[in-house]
C-alpha cells in the first residue's frame, strides 16, 4: 500500500449515499472492511492510493472526484458539463451516444435529449 493521505470525510459519505450503498456493501465491494469505511469518512483513518481507487471504482467516479467533488453541491452538475466541455466538439456526439448506451434502460431504447420514458400505465384496484 502506498503513502497514506488525509482524506475530505463528507465526500466519501456522500458519493457513498449517492449510489444508495451502506457501509456494509461499499466495504464489500472494495474488499476491505466496514469499519475501515466508517473511519475513513469520519476523518478518523487515513487512506490510501489502493483504496481511493477502488472506491471511486465502485463508487463510479474517479479518484479525484472523491477528493474534490461533493456530489450534493450544485455546482457538481456545472463540473460534469465542463468536463464534457473539455472533449473536442468532433468527439462529442460519440461519447453522448456511449453514454446513452450506458444508462439505457432493458428495453434498450436509449433516453436522450432529456426525454423521459415513459411511465407504465396505473392498475386499477378492483373494487
Amino acid at each position: 500500500m502506498g503513502e497514506r493521505r488525509k482524506f475530505n470525510p463528507p465526500f466519501l459519505r456522500q458519493w457513498r449515499k449517492r449510489a444508495g450503498l451502506s457501509q456494509e456493501q461499499l466495504a464489500e465491494m472494495i474488499g476491505c472492511s466496514p469499519a475501515l469505511v466508517s473511519m475513513i469518512e469520519r476523518g478518523q483513518r487515513q487512506y490510501d492510493q489502493e483504496f481511493l481507487e477502488a472506491a471511486a471504482e465502485a463508487l463510479d467516479a474517479t479518484p479525484d472526484m472523491l477528493l474534490r467533488i461533493d456530489p450534493e453541491n450544485p455546482a457538481f452538475e456545472e463540473a460534469a458539463a465542463a468536463q464534457l466541455r473539455r472533449v473536442p466538439e468532433a468527439d462529442r456526439a460519440r461519447l453522448l451516444a456511449m453514454i446513452d448506451a450506458f444508462t439505457s434502460p432493458p428495453n434498450g431504447k436509449p433516453i436522450s435529449a432529456g426525454k423521459e420514458p415513459k411511465k407504465a400505465p396505473r392498475r386499477r384496484r378492483a373494487g
